[in-house]
């Protein structure tokens, strides 16, 4: 049998139909029977040819995204944004993020087809005071649509100032996810953790995921210090947290005052560390629930058959680290795979670079002050007419002791000594305003018989009473808790070659991080 097929219209007439099959040109047929069953062929297959040649050449791509998203563009501040558009296409459609702004900007979907929900993140800004933009180019078949998305150097609708102080007050409340110099002891102002999609999850489902991030409300005061012969070299046999020492390291770099007093006193003996902490607050993440939900969720593939729910769950926890970060840690992991040595020292040189020897994984949030103070012993017992332990008592609990009630001579003397010494300050958190009023009676001009230190108790509590844990400008950092970046890979073999990289560069620092040992000893079993 040979059949000559051709293409007709879906409404071909049914007389045509009964033509062609009675055409002797086209079929030679013995029986009635073998004509119906030719007829029946030939319509079935008008009616697909019918649909397929001829309604495809009158078919039309749609693209519409909802909302204002087009008219308004995305607009985030400098502590980032998560937020979805929901497309609706009768096509497949594709999402394009320009190469210049894909170190901060994810989208949790590039392609898909029909209708969808596609989660978009802006990383965190806090190390800059200027805005960024860029365009998404959204295409259906010939249809195109651009959307338009800022980030402005501002905070809950107030500008930010050119001090690089704002943005990590600012960070406070979002402090872990940061990563953290070792050197310098200062956050870097990149976020690894994307806090934004934490909070999502949270919303999503608040029993699975109420535990990963925490914010407590909780006032606590700690006050500590010590005398000893060499501050710089006997600081550890204080017991002091790393909270102490980051606040000590602005004294190595110049930074919250000076020495004051005679210092051409040669009799300066002593000297003595004070660190007062006042807790307002404290937050942290469980960083390793993030990382092992991370790698699950980017080797899970999407059923296209699931709930909203599910795909919205899926897609947050593939942008539950940074858009920045994940490109920084591919180069490293692309590095080890091509078995470039030369390449990989740099590729994990950038990414602690940017992203530090460690990231934040908790910390305390509230105000401290530090004293170091340079005087004698002797010459004070002497001035005051008293023993040693009241002399140790006046300056640990008398001086700048935050909290309790301390007897009126312990004040005093505290004032007393601290005239007769030569020292330096340091004040983090609080307002602006109370700080600087704490910091004009410490760095006041004096001489031996002034009493210019007579407002220092009022002030330090009025200091005290300024730092407030809704309001994120008056915290600062008094302790840290760190998660290793070496954790954050998955092949146990990257993470000791990032771990000697640390080790080798930083031999100095590593018993900053938590559980360093034990670490060390995992690492050792390689």
């Amino acid at each position: 049998m040979i059949v000559n097929y051709q293409c007709f219209a879906s409404n071909t007439p049914a007389k045509h139909v009964d033509n062609i099959v009675n055409n002797k040109n086209i079929i030679d047929m013995k029986t009635k029977n073998d004509r119906m069953k030719l007829a029946t062929l030939v319509v079935a297959t008008l009616i697909v040819l019918g649909f397929a040649s001829c309604s495809d050449s009158t078919f039309t791509s749609q693209l519409e995204i909802g909302g204002n998203v087009l008219t308004d563009g995305i607009v985030s501040e400098i502590d980032g944004k998560l937020t979805s558009i929901d497309i609706t296409s009768n096509d497949s459609w594709t999402i394009d993020v320009p190469s210049s702004a894909s170190k901060w900007i994810g989208v949790s979907a590039t392609s898909g087809k029909g209708n969808s929900r596609v989660f978009i993140n802006i990383d965190p800004n806090f190390g800059s005071s200027e805005g960024r933009s860029a365009t998404l180019t959204v295409k259906a078949g010939d249809v195109v649509r651009n959307i338009n998305v800022s980030q402005i150097p501002s905070y809950q609708g107030e500008p930010l100032t050119n001090d690089l102080e704002n943005p990590i007050e600012i960070a406070a409340l979002k402090g872990v996810g940061l990563g953290f110099n070792l050197n310098t002891l200062r956050t870097l102002k990149s976020n690894v953790i994307n806090i934004n999609a934490i909070k999502k999850l949270r919303e999503l489902d608040p029993i699975k995921y109420g535990g990963w991030f925490e914010y407590n409300t909780e006032a606590e005061t700690k006050a500590q210090g010590a005398v000893v012969d060499s501050v710089e070299t006997k600081k550890d046999s204080l017991g002091i947290s790393l909270s102490f020492d980051i606040n000590y390291g602005k004294f190595k770099l110049n930074i919250g005052g000076a020495y004051h007093g005679d210092e051409t006193k040669e009799h300066y003996k002593d000297e003595y560390l004070y660190g007062g902490k006042y807790k307002a607050a404290d937050t942290r993440i469980i960083i390793a629930d993030v990382i092992a939900s991370y790698n699950k969720a980017m080797t899970t593939e999407i059923d296209e058959n699931a709930d909203e729910k599910t795909k919205e769950e899926l897609a947050l926890r593939r942008m539950l680290l940074t858009e920045g970060y994940v490109e920084a840690k591919s180069m490293v992991e692309e590095a080890e795979k091509e078995n470039d040595n030369e390449e990989l020292e740099y590729a994990i040189d950038e990414l602690i670079s940017t992203y530090g020897t460690v990231i934040i994984s908790g910390c305390d949030l509230g105000g401290q002050l530090s004293l170091q103070m340079k005087y004698d012993f002797d010459s004070m017992k002497e001035l005051l007419h008293v023993d040693s332990a009241h002399v140790t008592m006046s300056i640990r609990t008398g001086l700048l002791n935050i909290g309790g009630n301390v007897e009126v001579g312990y004040k005093n003397d505290g004032l007393t000594i601290l005239n007769n010494s030569a020292f330096k300050y340091s004040i983090s958190g609080g307002s602006a305003s109370a700080q600087n009023s704490l910091s004009s009676v410490l760095s006041a001009q004096r001489s031996k018989d002034d009493n210019v230190y007579a407002s220092l108790h009022d002030k330090r509590d009025a200091w005290i009473s300024s730092i407030k844990s809704d309001d994120p400008s008056t915290l600062s950092y008094t302790r840290l808790e760190f998660h290793p970046i070496w954790q954050f890979f998955n092949k146990r073999s990257l993470q000791k070659k990032v771990y000697e990289w640390v080790k080798k560069n930083y031999p100095d620092k590593l018993e900053i991080i938590k559980n360093n040992k034990e670490l060390e000893r995992e690492l050792e079993n390689y």
